[in-house]
Formats: C-alpha cells, structure tokens, sequence
C-alpha cells in the first residue's frame, strides 16, 4: 500500500507541473489510409500494481498530455478511472489546480 501511496504522490506532482486532457476516449478518426479507426478507450484501474503501467500508458497519452484540459479536469478524470484501493488512496485530496 505504501509503494501505492508513492506512486501516487509522484503521479500527483506530475501532474500539477503540466496542464493537459480529460476525455474517456478517443473519437475514431480516419487514419492516412482513409480508414476508420476503433473508439479507443481507458480500462478503470483498481490498484493492481501488476496492471498499473498499462493503465498510466493509456491515461497519460490520452488524458495527462492533454494540453486543452486544466489540472483539475485531469485530476477528475484521475478519480473517474481508478477503482478500489487506488480510488482510496487519492480520496482525500482537493479537486483543485493547487493540487
């Protein structure tokens, strides 16, 4: 839980030195080919430390680097995605642009 808290901690300050998105997923949109790519979405994370780099993979692409989103609204999205002891471990801090 401690190596949890960690993380958490270092994701958090992250976050709060760099403004960016807030969207569960992706529109399709057509690549170069014409083609219609798949609705890309973000599985919730619930914690399992075995999982979380394939989570931040996705939440950092779609969402951290995001520059149209402010702190706060990917701080939201943040909460939104995490489940369980994750969602615990960040249940007490302020949704603001402080954080």
């Amino acid at each position: 839980m401690s190596e949890l808290l960690s993380k958490r901690d270092r994701m958090i300050a992250a976050t709060s030195s760099r403004p960016e998105l807030q969207t569960s997923s992706v529109a399709s949109t057509a690549g170069a080919s014409g083609t219609k790519l798949p609705k890309l979405t973000i599985a919730p994370h619930a914690g399992d430390l075995c999982r979380w780099n394939d989570f931040w993979e996705q939440f950092d692409q779609m969402i951290h680097r995001n520059g149209s989103l402010t702190a706060t609204d990917k701080f939201n999205y943040l909460r939104f995605f995490l489940r369980g002891d994750a969602a615990s471990a960040i249940v007490g801090l302020p949704t603001t642009e402080a954080c």
